[in-house]
């Protein structure tokens, strides 16, 4: 799998498409074929995104492994979402290099400030509490608790969004 892509659901759907379109785009002009993709919503359905599918979710881990990049479709409800925020932290923690994340922005995506962006997991949700508390007993196990969590998971953001605006000037 070329690309695992973390989203917010409830981010503009339309404006997703359009990143999806720039990230084909450019991976069709680099390797001559079309990129192999994996998303919940359309590899794990609907029983996973109702709270059915608890059975496909705990397979994330292996999903993240079976992919080279997580393509991030950063949009404004992106840190909302705990388990966009577990999937980044994921990727990295399986051993995946930092320049197999990519950050692509979509349309309604606000640029960071100048300080950068600052991600507070302690008021990210899931759509099951259950998800929320199990995950958040996780992270509170981190150096420094939920605090330590936030702190090195908005770090690396910031150094991922700097990267990536350097690719931006590159031309990527």
């Amino acid at each position: 799998v070329d690309y695992f892509i973390a989203h917010a659901h409830a981010d503009d759907a339309a404006s997703k498409v359009e990143a999806l379109a720039r990230v084909r785009a450019r991976f069709v002009r680099e390797h001559g074929r079309e990129p192999l993709v994996w998303c919940d919503s359309w590899c794990l359905g609907e029983a996973s995104m109702d709270g059915t599918g608890d059975e496909a979710l705990m397979c994330l881990p292996c999903f993240m492994a079976g992919s080279h990049n997580l393509l991030v479709l950063y949009g404004p409800g992106f840190f909302t979402r705990l388990w966009c925020c577990v999937e980044l932290w994921c990727f990295l923690a399986i051993g995946r290099p930092r320049n197999a994340v990519h950050i692509e922005r979509v349309h309604d995506a606000l640029a960071p400030a100048e300080e950068g962006v600052h991600i507070r997991v302690s008021e990210a949700v899931c759509s099951h509490p259950e998800d929320e508390e199990r995950l958040r007993t996780v992270m509170e196990a981190f150096p420094g608790g939920l605090d330590g969590f936030d702190e090195a998971l908005s770090n690396l953001v910031n150094e991922l969004l700097q990267d990536n605006a350097h690719d931006e000037e590159r031309g990527r």
